[in-house]
């Protein structure tokens, strides 16, 4: 394949992916929990646990080892509850259990009825049935919440803020429960009330913002002016920080709704500070994906060059993203391999270095191995492109060896973060008979396990990794690279 149609390739697959690195922001609530660290420690260690010791006392399930350590921790912290007249243990449990939802699929039904008990009986776990809802929306009981949100008296302070979390992590319910001119109204009001200090994150008028960015997304209108003019005058005010302007900027960079908003994103990042880091690679980022004058280019790569050699990795993965994409000046891709090398530490990179090795522009020949170890290093760290990349690379890519069986295993795990069309037209494509079922399912346990194992969220539905239960003991003890060492 010539160079310049290998660099279209590469450019047109997943990039846009890379395009936006920061995550939607999880409630960050001051603790409920007055259990001291160090008598639950001693009460713990006292019955048997023989885990590392956290710094907070909601970790001693996300920080185990393994399945195994995890599931002792959680044993001995439900033990605790049959002596909990205060609740405070519960609390406790229910918090811990919240911080692996992602990483055991298979305590849904556990974390499913622990919070219905404590909502039945004390009110006060919304927030944490709407986070389990938002990630296992087909468990039982998802009808039963939605009617609670909408029956809810959204002119109380507290009920108005798990509302409002549910409309920004229930697109379904913003759909059916509120339109855009009770949104406005609510937030008008949330605006005037909001004090220029010491409120929780996320605020209430964060979150507001946020259900407002959601339907205008969602059912399009011509609000975007005078959203646009609120949150610049929130900013002003300190009623909204710069850092609230990421989680904005990333539901209008969002392709779930139509095509991105990216103009409208810049024009909320520009309203930061330039001193804020965060925004400001948020803002350089969504640049590099769009051509530019050679003037404004120079500019942003003194400013990551600059960033890069105080060591941020942001700023080195940025830097390879310019070097390699060829928007805003000649691809180097010897330049931006060594950029990208000097962001390891993030999935990101090591999804675009993958692709890199597997296009061959750096020696006219694929590098395989290379570039598949380093996809699948980005899928283990939670970059669920990568698996995406990996399905296709075993499904029809130049210079791998087509394998069925890899291409279902990958296509499975991208497919419980990415409703892709393209996905479910490979996985449809994928016909494996009875032998080659059986070996997919193992594979996928194999691959999960090494997940696991290492402590990356696993985003998979708990079916289908209960389909692959048969693995032997053997097959227990492979080496975790076998999985793309064999083709």
């Amino acid at each position: 394949m010539k160079r310049n149609v290998l660099m279209m390739a590469l450019m047109g697959f997943g990039l846009s992916a890379c395009q936006s690195y920061t995550a939607q922001m999880q409630p960050q609530q001051h603790s409920r929990i007055k259990i001291s660290p160090t008598q639950q420690w001693s009460a713990l260690q006292d019955v048997g646990y023989d885990g590392v010791k956290p710094e907070k006392v909601t970790d001693y399930l996300l920080l185990g080892k393994n399945a195994q350590q995890r599931e002792q921790a959680r044993l001995l912290l439900k033990a605790q509850l049959q002596h909990d007249p205060s609740g405070e243990k519960e609390l406790l449990y229910i918090a811990n259990l919240m911080q692996v939802i992602e990483l055991e699929p298979g305590w849904a039904d556990e974390i499913r009825n622990t919070l219905w008990a404590r909502q039945q009986r004390r009110g006060d776990v919304m927030y944490e049935l709407i986070t389990f809802y938002a990630r296992y929306p087909q468990q039982p009981g998802y009808s039963d919440l939605r009617q609670l949100v909408s029956q809810s008296d959204k002119q109380l302070a507290p009920n108005q803020r798990s509302w409002l979390w549910a409309m920004v992590r229930l697109p379904d319910m913003l759909k059916t429960q509120t339109t855009a001119a009770e949104l406005r109204s609510m937030c008008q009001q949330i605006s005037f009330n909001t004090p220029a200090f010491g409120y929780v994150q996320p605020s209430d008028l964060q979150l507001c913002r946020r259900a407002q960015l959601m339907l205008l997304r969602q059912n399009g209108g011509n609000d975007w002016p005078e959203l646009y003019t609120a949150i610049s005058a929130e900013l002003k005010g300190r009623r909204l920080l710069d850092s609230d302007l990421l989680p904005l900027m990333q539901i209008l960079q969002s392709s779930d709704a139509g095509a991105p908003m990216n103009e409208q994103a810049l024009a909320l990042g520009r309203l930061a500070q330039p001193q804020n880091h965060d925004v400001a690679l948020a803002v350089i980022a969504l640049l590099l994906s769009q051509p530019g004058d050679e003037t404004e280019t120079k500019h942003l790569e003194q400013q990551l060059l600059q960033l890069q050699q105080q060591g941020d990795p942001q700023a080195s993965y940025l830097l390879g993203r310019l070097y390699l994409e060829g928007r805003r000046k000649a691809a180097d891709p010897v330049l931006a391999e060594k950029m990208l090398k000097a962001a390891a530490d993030l999935p990101e990179a090591n999804y675009l270095l993958g692709r890199l090795y597997l296009s061959g522009l750096l020696t006219g020949t694929p590098q395989i191995q290379q570039g598949v170890d380093l996809l699948v290093q980005a899928a283990r760290q939670g970059y669920v492109r990568a698996d995406e990349a990996l399905a296709i690379a075993f499904h029809n890519t130049p210079g791998v060896k087509a394998n069925p069986v890899y291409a279902w295993v990958f296509t499975s795990l991208a497919q419980q973060k990415l409703n892709s069309p393209s996905l479910q037209q490979l996985r449809s494509s994928l016909v494996l008979d009875k032998q080659h079922q059986q070996q997919a399912h193992e594979l996928l346990t194999q691959e999960l396990r090494a997940r696991n194992v290492d402590g990356m969220p696993l985003s998979i539905a708990p079916q289908l990794a209960l389909e692959g239960e048969r693995t032997n003991t053997e097959e227990q003890k492979r080496n975790d690279s076998e999985l793309v060492n064999n083709f």
